[in-house]
């Protein structure tokens, strides 16, 4: 189980979630891993549950998709069941927790949150 938590405020975005990563078979700490990440070409970050390679990886694929927050915004819904599906065939373990967006909308002029349920399409 992993926690990952988000609060939108009028003039920021707060993102906190734990690192631990267990064994799924034994339930032994495995370690610390990040399970958030910043998005190369954006001023934004998405957090993850599951799998700690996920994270890095959704970043990845999406900064090559989208330029900024607010394209990725408008156009996440269609390309997010393929990127998920890239991004499964690299997980061990699955990749089908939330995913959690958060970045600054100039088109808003303020930080929005965005979040899709597990699965991710």
């Amino acid at each position: 189980m992993s926690a990952l938590n988000v609060i939108r405020q009028r003039d920021r975005v707060t993102v906190i979630t734990d690192g631990a990563v267990w064994d799924v078979n034994t339930g032994v700490l495995q370690g610390f891993p990040a399970k958030q990440a910043t998005l190369p070409s954006m001023p934004a970050v998405l957090a993850t549950r599951g799998a700690p390679l996920a994270t890095p990886v959704f970043a990845q694929l999406l900064s090559c998709r989208f330029s900024d927050f607010d394209s990725m915004v408008a156009g996440i819904e269609d390309v997010i069941p393929k990127i998920h599906a890239q991004v499964k065939l690299m997980c061990r373990n699955g990749a089908d927790e939330p995913i959690i967006f958060c970045g600054y909308s100039t088109a808003r002029n303020r930080p929005a949150a965005i979040a899709f349920p597990g699965g991710a399409g």
